[in-house]
């Protein structure tokens, strides 16, 4: 990305000239932030090409730019991004009416408003994360009439690494039930009756996320009347998991070695926690969550708080067998995805390449040094 292929092509051609003892695989694949399809599409041929040459993968570079600052980072790990949807349900009333205010859409409005800044959204976490951001909000309605809704929906993305899936979802279901009111009875879709709605897992990731709304929306409609929660909280695709390379791994221990040692300008650190949505989140098994002292299992906790069976949960279990050491060191720059995205030629199109030649290298003499 942004010039992170380029490198990784030059680097495994020299490393192939001066002979390199080890196999390269050089994955190019699109994309991470459409629900990280590419990655995804690769774990089942990359781990039978591993079964049939009989290969072990002692470590995988992801390639994936970074802000660039007064220092350029190498990544061990990546904080996870959750995808935490809420569906509101309650009467349609004549615009006109003494209630006509007191609607869905009022409800979504004050969300909008206070939710993305509120603490308990990141509440546990000792990283340093990105913010929750609001990336949809709507009211549903079939076609324009002098009612309010009574249906509206709205998804967040929330970044996570130390706390559970469960625990964030929580966390988004506490704060909406403080900001709607003591009168708003809020839910989880695990909590909700089951729905016969299904899902095409090979719809695309808008499509996806619209079917976890109505299969949601559906659980909702299926609670008794009397008891019915106003609002229910859930998770749509994509689910990225927080993933972290152990200190002692060859690759680690090669990179940090040689962010010890570097002079150039900007100087190489390291950090744990990558902030942007990353294929490493796909390469390795997901870091072990939960402020509890027992941590459940991830996959089937993300398989609970989904509202339907989804294609990303089959594609995390086999990262999880694959469990691969992986880092991520990219070009480094800024402005991403806006009118003025750059990034530094000299780190692209010098420094990178020559990191990533002498990483291969120093990883394989910390292998054989084990």
């Amino acid at each position: 990305m942004k010039s992170g292929i380029a490198a990784g092509v030059v680097a495994a051609a020299e490393l192939s000239r001066r002979g390199f003892g080890g196999a390269i695989i050089h994955l190019a694949v699109a994309d991470e932030e459409g629900d990280s399809l590419g990655m995804r599409a690769s774990l089942l041929p990359l781990k039978a090409l591993l079964n049939r040459y009989g290969l072990r993968i002692v470590a995988a570079v992801n390639l994936d730019f970074v802000e660039m600052g007064t220092s350029w980072t190498a990544y061990t790990g990546s904080v996870g991004k959750l995808l935490v949807g809420i569906v509101l349900a309650g009467e349609t009333r004549h615009a006109s009416g003494a209630l006509a205010s007191h609607g869905v859409a009022d409800d979504l409005a004050r969300l909008i408003h206070h939710l993305p800044r509120d603490p308990r959204l990141h509440a546990g976490e000792r990283q340093s994360l990105p913010r929750p951001v609001l990336l949809h909000a709507e009211t549903v309605r079939e076609a324009y009439g002098i009612s309010v809704p009574g249906i509206a929906r709205l998804e967040i993305h929330v970044p996570f690494f130390r706390r559970s899936p469960a625990e964030v979802v929580r966390a988004v279901a506490d704060a909406t039930s403080s900001i709607l009111g003591a009168r708003r009875r809020v839910t989880t879709v695990c909590d909700l009756p089951p729905s016969a709605l299904a899902v095409d897992s090979g719809r695309s990731i808008g499509d996806v996320r619209i079917a976890a709304f109505r299969a949601t929306l559906s659980r909702l409609r299926n609670a008794r009347a009397r008891h019915r929660p106003r609002a229910c909280v859930f998770l749509a695709p994509p689910v990225y998991p927080p993933v972290e390379t152990e200190a002692d791994a060859p690759v680690v221990r090669a990179l940090r070695s040689m962010a010890r040692d570097d002079h150039g300008h900007p100087r190489l650190r390291m950090s744990r926690c990558y902030p942007f949505v990353s294929d490493m989140s796909y390469l390795r098994a997901p870091r072990r969550t939960g402020t509890s002292r027992e941590p459940t299992n991830f996959v089937d906790e993300i398989a609970s708080l989904l509202p339907f069976p989804a294609a990303v949960v089959r594609a995390i279990d086999l990262a999880t067998t694959l469990d691969l050491p992986v880092v991520n060191v990219g070009p480094a720059g800024a402005g991403a995805h806006t009118g003025n995205e750059w990034v530094d030629d000299d780190v692209a199109f010098r420094r990178l390449p020559d990191v990533l030649i002498r990483l291969a290298e120093n990883t394989l003499s910390e292998v054989d040094r084990q």
